[in-house]
């Protein structure tokens, strides 16, 4: 679509259910959030997980989102992280 000039290469846009949906602007408070969440749940999980920030993710053929922070689902036990 960046090719055929329909979206710019850095138009912030997800496909959700097929359909293309622009995306809101990252704020300062966003920003500051997302980082302080990873740096939260790197703290937390250690090396148990790869926390994703501002990765896309590809639920279905026709769902690619872009979260501000993934955590794959895993089983954690607390002592394991807590020590």
């Amino acid at each position: 679509m960046a090719d055929a000039g329909i979206l710019a290469e850095d138009d912030r846009v997800e496909l959700i259910d097929g359909e293309i949906v622009r995306m809101s602007p990252v704020g300062a408070q966003h920003a500051g959030t997302t980082k302080k969440l990873n740096r939260l749940l790197n703290r937390t999980l250690g090396d148990a997980v790869v926390i994703g920030v501002q990765d896309s993710v590809r639920l279905a053929d026709d769902d690619q989102s872009l979260p501000s922070t993934v955590v794959p689902a895993v089983v954690i036990r607390a002592r394991d992280v807590l020590g």
